[in-house]
């Protein structure tokens, strides 16, 4: 695996092999080649990114309410309203069931894969909360939670806590303090907002 490491580099290697190891030898210098496999992969990467939010069957509302006049209320409302064609998994520590679905305390409590969660609890608790995300194996994760960058100092090292967290998981992140997402795709439907679409 690591030989295909190198040669996916752009870089011309050559590789020999000795008793029990392999040699891999190749010029550091940037070349136009491998100018055009960074480029390569940076657009793949990216599209993939995009690909874990937007096309994810299911996902975990952390901060569902039961009221569907709040941001929780309204963003799991717009989920389950919309026909989405995969699960939706409301998480809310205090109730049993949120808008007619059954609640779990946490997103580690959800038995079946969480590839996106749309994190909707104060700023103080999303650390909290995307750590036990990444401690789930949730791919992507939509932070619709404000208090951040936007207020100030202590609320931009919050943000480069939230970045720097998301790095180490792998897991990839729109916001913090955000709209949401939407995919009008067929296959999908999508409706990760909290827009007051409905009644």
């Amino acid at each position: 695996k690591m030989v295909q490491v190198f040669r996916g580099t752009g870089f011309p290697i050559q590789i020999r092999a000795r008793p029990g190891t392999i040699e891999v030898e190749f010029p550091t210098t940037r070349t136009e080649g491998t100018d055009e496999q960074y480029e390569d992969r940076e657009r793949l990467a990216a599209a993939n990114a995009v690909r874990r939010v937007l096309e994810a069957r299911s996902i975990a509302v952390i901060g569902a309410s039961r009221d569907p006049t709040t941001i929780g209320g309204r963003l799991l409302r717009n989920l389950i309203t919309q026909p989405f064609t995969g699960v939706v998994y409301p998480v809310n520590p205090t109730s049993a069931a949120v808008q007619g679905i059954v609640a779990y305390r946490d997103v580690k409590e959800i038995r079946g894969e969480v590839e996106l969660a749309f994190v909707v609890v104060p700023a103080s608790h999303v650390l909290d909360v995307v750590r036990e995300c990444g401690e789930k194996g949730v791919k992507a994760i939509v932070v619709i939670s404000a208090g951040f960058g936007e207020t100030g100092e202590e609320g931009r090292a919050l943000q480069q806590e939230l970045v720097d967290m998301c790095r180490t998981t792998g897991m990839r992140m729109i916001g913090p303090n955000c709209m949401g997402v939407i995919n009008t795709d067929p296959e999908f439907m999508l409706n990760g907002t909290f827009a007051q679409a409905y009644p």
